[in-house]
């Protein structure tokens, strides 16, 4: 059975995080279970991050490993300059510490107690490797400055809910402003089961970005599940840049992973969208 801990007394060794923690952070409710090398982190009850304890490269979630194949085929083999809004664990800035070696990324999550124990627990690296920004995410995206990172990931979650500024037509016209030429968005939407819709975000996208694709498991996409679906968005490097290798690379890497996603292109995800309309802020 998992133990109860405040944030500022939890223990951090090795035995400890073995036998499971559970804590409030900053009025969250936090639970990590871990089952032989793996932590997962519940929030509120809700599965947040997995952790491999062994090798944090390997990705226990789909999404992840489809955001992953991403970077691999539109920014490969070099360090990344990389903003995640959203972190929890900080799941995936420490596999990509570990794959893309060199990199510096940003998290901005809005529990800063949070992030101090995900930290401590989990070992995370430091600035300037992996510096966290307590902050609310749409607010801090409109303090950046233009062509500053090379990959943007918006992964928030407030319970199985994006807050609406991160899902709108203006959210993602600063996102493309604040990302570099020839660089990628990557943007993590729960869609269906009396949630949120990914087709109103996909539709935002759509209308800023000219490069874009969706993945996810293909019953998503038909209705029959509910879960994550992926965007992809690219901004090219310049107006005649040929980007279909590109999606090649994309579509050879995602058919690697152990689960094999279903993946639309550019129209097929227009389509998939067409009776959504853009959210825009109140």
């Amino acid at each position: 059975m998992a133990k109860k801990h405040g944030v500022q007394n939890h223990e951090t060794d090795k035995l400890t995080l073995k036998n499971g923690l559970t804590f409030d952070a900053g009025g969250t409710e936090v639970e990590i279970v871990v089952d032989q090398q793996l932590a997962t982190v519940y929030l509120d009850t809700y599965e947040s991050s997995s952790i491999n304890l062994l090798d944090p490269t390997l990705l226990e979630f789909e999404y992840m490993q489809q955001i992953t194949a991403a970077i691999d085929a539109f920014v490969p083999g070099r360090p990344l300059e990389a903003l995640h809004l959203g972190g929890a664990a900080c799941a995936l800035p420490l596999a990509w510490h570990h794959l893309r070696p060199g990199s510096k990324q940003t998290v901005v999550e809005l529990n800063g107690q949070l992030s101090a124990a995900m930290r401590e627990l989990f070992d995370l690296p430091r600035a300037p490797y992996l510096k966290i920004r307590e902050g609310e995410a749409w607010q801090e995206l409109q303090a950046m400055r233009s062509s500053r990172f090379d990959v943007i990931v918006r992964d928030v979650f407030v319970g199985a809910h994006t807050p609406r500024p991160l899902r709108t037509l203006e959210f993602y016209q600063k996102a493309y402003e604040v990302l570099r030429p020839g660089r990628l968005l990557l943007v993590n939407c729960v869609h269906g089961g009396g949630g949120d819709d990914a087709r109103n975000d996909l539709s935002a996208v759509l209308a800023v970005f000219d490069h874009v694709c969706t993945i996810a498991e293909g019953r998503i996409f038909t209705g029959g599940r509910h879960g994550n679906v992926v965007i992809v968005a690219y901004k090219p490097a310049d107006a005649g840049e040929d980007v279909a290798a590109k999606w090649n690379e994309l579509q050879r890497l995602i058919r690697r992973l152990p689960l094999t996603p279903r993946y639309f292109s550019k129209k097929d995800s227009a389509y998939w969208a067409r009776h959504a309309p853009p959210l825009e802020l109140r």
